[in-house]
Formats: C-alpha cells, structure tokens, sequence
C-alpha cells in the first residue's frame, strides 16, 4: 500500500525538525578517574594471573580461588579478598563441589575421578563433558590431566524441581555456598 505523498512529505519534514531541535552536546563530561587503589588491585589480580601454572589456567578463577583458599594458600599480595567469588562455590559437608569438566571422555578420566575421592554425576562422551562431584582440594590434580581441557562450577539449576542427572540427585541436596 503506497502512501499519499503528501503524507510521506509531512514524515520527512516532521523528521528533519525533529532532527534540528535535538541539541548536539559540543562537549563530553571529564572522564571520572579511576582510585589508584582500584588501579593497584587490578594490576596485582592481573599479576597474579600471569603467574598461574598451564594446569590452573585450565580452571575456572572462581573455582580456582575457592581450592587455593580451602587449601590454606594465601591471595597473591595485592590481590584483594574477592567474598563474591567464593560465595559462588558451594562446597558439600564432605568438602566437595559440583563441578563441569570439559574432556576426553573415557576410562582413564572416570578411573581419575574416582581415585581423586569424586563421583561421576553424568557424562556425555559426545559432547565432552562430564558433570562430577569432587573434593575441592583436588581439582587441580584433576586439570592437571591431558585429557581434561577445563574445569568449572557446575551449572546447577534455580530450582532443583525436576531437575535429575542420570536419576541421582543425592549430590545436589547437600551442596550449599
């Protein structure tokens, strides 16, 4: 359906005042400046970063500070006291998490699982993932692995109504941060 032209003008007209009557800033506001305190931080998490093994590159930071912690190894000097990034790793009585591990499924990384204190919740060979529950103080022995690509917080669901890996939730129902 075609427009009445004298409609079409009365748009682009109406637009063009529009377009003239909207003031265009001559200048932006000054930068905020960042604390160096902020500065310092930011710098010394990146220094600590750049310090990380291959091994612990391969897992994920919140899961990667929750271990060092639960292990007594203090926070790079500098690095401040992140509560936020623990607070997000739920460790079970028995001082395990859920985990989602990034792999090559098959025997030699369940038999590693398990010989690490862990259990399998679900593996998808396909896909490259396995879902296990595993004590927070071996996560690194188990990135150190060939096999194993990464390490990171399960990505559990909201709610755990109708949610079933394999049929067994008895690993969820413990898990609190």
């Amino acid at each position: 359906m075609e427009e009445e032209p004298s409609t079409a003008l009365m748009r682009y007209k109406s637009a063009g005042a529009l377009a003239q009557a909207t003031p265009v800033p001559t200048s932006l506001p000054a930068p905020r400046q960042i604390p160096q305190s902020t500065l310092d931080q930011i710098a010394a998490i990146v220094a600590a970063h750049d310090k990380l093994t291959a091994t612990q590159k391969k897992i994920g930071s919140q899961l990667l500070y929750a271990s060092q912690e639960h292990r007594g190894i203090p926070r790079a000097p500098g690095v401040p006291d992140m509560p936020l990034m623990r607070s997000a790793v739920a460790i079970d009585a028995e001082g395990k998490t859920m985990v989602d591990i990034h792999a090559e499924v098959g025997d030699a990384v369940l038999a590693r699982i398990a010989s690490l204190g862990g259990s399998v919740v679900s593996s998808t060979p396909e896909q490259g993932r396995i879902t296990a529950l595993v004590p927070i103080d071996r996560i690194e022995d188990l990135a150190a692995m060939q096999e194993v690509q990464f390490v990171d917080l399960a990505a559990l669901p909201a709610s755990s109504a109708g949610a079933v890996h394999d049929g067994d939730t008895s690993g969820l129902a413990n898990l609190a941060p």
